[in-house]
């Protein structure tokens, strides 16, 4: 009986410590994991920002660009619209409304003296079109 109770008490401690080693292996095991999958969590991490940076970066330049040609055809345009409100307001005096005459004037002459001004502003508009409209287009 003595032997069945020193084998049951070695059969406790034996498996006490299977039990014990078990678990520290485990533990280590799962630590080792753990690191290695922190280390793969971190390089993808990094991976990621420097794409990320590089992305940030073209795109910065793209909006860059953008605004610039934004701002550039935004003032060809209103050049070209303050020239265009002018020789509207050339062509409208051409032939106004209410027409006063100078001196007896008749149609051909009030024609005459106006023109000049409606032409030298349509060559302005022409200019400034021909100046511009590569930047627009170009």
């Amino acid at each position: 009986m003595e032997l069945i109770g020193a084998l049951g008490g070695f059969a406790v401690v034996v498996a006490g410590t299977s039990a014990w080693l078990s678990k520290i292996w485990t533990e280590k095991v799962l630590e080792k994991d753990r690191q290695h999958y922190r280390k793969e969590l971190e390089s993808l991490k990094s991976k990621y920002e420097a794409a990320n940076k590089t992305l940030q970066s073209q795109l910065g330049k793209i909006v860059h660009v953008h605004r610039v040609q934004f701002e550039t055809e935004f003032k060809a345009l209103t050049e070209i619209w303050a020239k265009v409100a002018d020789l509207r307001s050339e062509m409208a005096g051409l032939r106004p409304q209410v027409d006063t005459s100078v001196g007896g004037e008749d149609a051909m002459e009030k024609y005459g003296r106006r023109l000049p001004r409606f032409s030298q502003t349509l060559e302005e508009v022409k200019g400034c079109c021909l100046h511009i409209c590569p930047v627009l287009f170009g």
